[in-house]
């Protein structure tokens, strides 16, 4: 059986917690659940550019937290 989109989640928000990007109420992009489900159940998603860039500018912040760690 492949992961589940709340599974994906619960993945999403630990990794927000991990790097330091978790907020109240926790709402991750629909293309971070989709890429994280994609990747447990090993396939490749179709999902527009567009979804991906509204949601980039979080990332470099996550990568911060990463390098300082």
């Amino acid at each position: 059986m492949g992961m589940t989109r709340n599974e994906a989640w619960l993945v999403a928000r630990q990794c927000a917690q991990a790097c330091g990007t978790y907020v109240v109420p926790f709402e991750p992009p629909e293309w971070a659940l989709v890429a994280i489900q994609a990747a447990a159940n090993g396939v490749i998603p179709d999902l527009p550019a567009s979804e991906v860039e509204k949601t980039l500018p979080l990332a470099p912040q996550c990568a911060s937290v990463d390098v300082e760690l």
